[in-house]
């Protein structure tokens, strides 16, 4: 009987091991696009932003949608998302967006 109980126990702790190895094999995937917007902006400019389901990355088209520029939040969750001199503040129906050189530009859901 006690070789039984150590056999459960050590199946118990092999099956610990092998789900704490899918799991970091699956954290290190990437993220999923949680949602996608197009922002219509008061200087006429068009921004599209994908927020992916990690809550503190989004990927946004630029150059006429030819190049991806990753943006980061500094907290899960954040609305601040900075990247390659870009800055994008919020991520609902109204966000504020700033290009590299450019003054910052209020825009809307469209």
């Amino acid at each position: 009987m006690r070789g039984t109980t150590t056999d459960v126990d050590s199946i118990s702790f092999n099956k610990n091991a092998e789900y704490e190895e899918v799991t970091s094999e699956t954290s290190s995937l990437q993220p999923l696009v949680k949602l996608n917007r197009r922002y219509l902006c008061r200087d006429a400019r068009i921004v599209q932003v994908s927020f992916m389901d990690d809550d503190v990355s989004a990927e946004l088209e630029t150059k006429n949608n030819t190049e991806i520029v990753v943006l980061t939040a500094a907290v899960s969750g954040g609305m601040d998302f900075t990247g390659h001199g870009y800055v994008l503040n919020g991520s609902g129906e109204e966000i504020t967006f700033k290009r590299p050189g450019q003054p910052s530009t209020q825009c809307k859901a469209s």
